[in-house]
């Protein structure tokens, strides 16, 4: 591997002001654009790769993030594994390691901590199902001056805690919209999550259309639940054209049992879900889905905790707006 001194004398210049050009600190020195470039160039070709560890010590810094999740999704959803992949990504791009816990309570958090209290690492991500219980664990470590940045689907540590979000609202208001752009006119909603159940009912109303108690069913994130509400809504004699479900795997049970007594998707009856899960390319019936965007928030969430490991000023919480994936489910 090249060194700064195989630089500096394939371009005939000092070793100092190699080092200054590659650092990004030039001070007070200066050089002119065309030797900066011929530097770069000369990395480049010579496969030139910053010392990690020396810059760490120069800095202070450890150059490796926490990340504390509590796993979350259905199994086959994706949504940690997609996160993590975010993450990974963006600390490969900032030469970031990592270090992972999973976690599932406030003892375990507590006991997974004490790297943080140790002084191994620059930052943390707090991520996953969020715990009430931990935050005023987390407004201490932060309070301490420690950077934190956590990815839940609204902020619960406050202002002081950037979070990367998503409105839980708009997933299935923009689900219920898409039905409802198909020329749905009898639409019912299948979930448990109070915080998605205004979506639905919010587009619908937006669209000019009332909903009675009859079109909102509970159900449990389950593929039998999903099967259970399809033979539920048959025996009460519903009338409905299309399904709004808060689940890709509640959808898929529904779309299993309905095609069974002979319902044509997406002929008869349009069903849509949320999370966008890898298994719905492969159903019988490739299953409409609402996205959260776990790559693109776990990315953000590294690049916001970098900015205040920085000491950047104006680093603050962002919702993302979810993402629509139509497949043959919807028409």
């Amino acid at each position: 591997m090249a060194t700064l001194k195989d630089i500096a004398e394939h371009c005939d210049l000092s070793i100092s002001l190699v080092s200054k050009v590659l650092n990004n600190k030039m001070g007070t020195s200066s050089a002119k654009p065309q030797v900066v470039k011929s530097i770069r160039e000369a990395a480049k070709e010579l496969g030139y790769r910053k010392n990690l560890s020396a810059e760490a010590l120069r800095s202070g810094r450890h150059n490796v993030i926490g990340v504390f999740m509590h796993h979350f999704g259905r199994p086959g959803t994706g949504l940690t594994e997609s996160m993590l992949q975010g993450i990974s990504r963006a600390c490969g791009k900032l030469h970031q390691s990592q270090t992972l816990t999973f976690y599932h309570n406030q003892e375990e958090f507590r006991a997974a901590a004490w790297a943080y209290h140790s002084g191994t690492m620059d930052g943390v991500i707090v991520s996953g199902l969020p715990h009430v219980e931990l935050i005023e664990d987390l407004k201490l470590m932060r309070q301490g001056g420690f950077p934190m940045v956590s990815i839940h689907p609204k902020a619960i540590l406050g202002q002081d805690v950037p979070n990367v979000g998503i409105d839980e609202t708009k997933l299935t208001y923009m689900s219920t919209s898409c039905l409802l752009n198909k020329k749905c006119k009898k639409l019912l909603y299948v979930g448990s999550m109070d915080e998605r159940q205004p979506g639905f009912i919010s587009a619908m109303k937006d669209a000019g259309q009332t909903v009675s108690q009859d079109q909102i069913i509970d159900s449990l994130f389950t593929f039998e639940s999903g099967q259970q509400v399809a033979a539920q809504i048959i025996d009460r004699n519903l009338a409905f054209d299309g399904i709004v479900v808060d689940c890709d795997e509640t959808a898929a049970g529904i779309m299993s049992a309905l095609l069974a007594r002979g319902y044509r998707i997406p002929q008869d009856v349009k069903i849509i879900g949320i999370d966008n899960s890898p298994y719905c390319h492969f159903l019988s019936i490739p299953l409409s889905s609402v996205c959260q965007r776990p790559v693109d928030r776990g990315e953000m969430a590294v690049n916001l905790l970098s900015q205040l490991i920085e000491h950047q000023p104006g680093v603050s919480s962002h919702v993302h707006e979810p993402q629509l994936y139509e497949r043959q489910s919807t028409g």
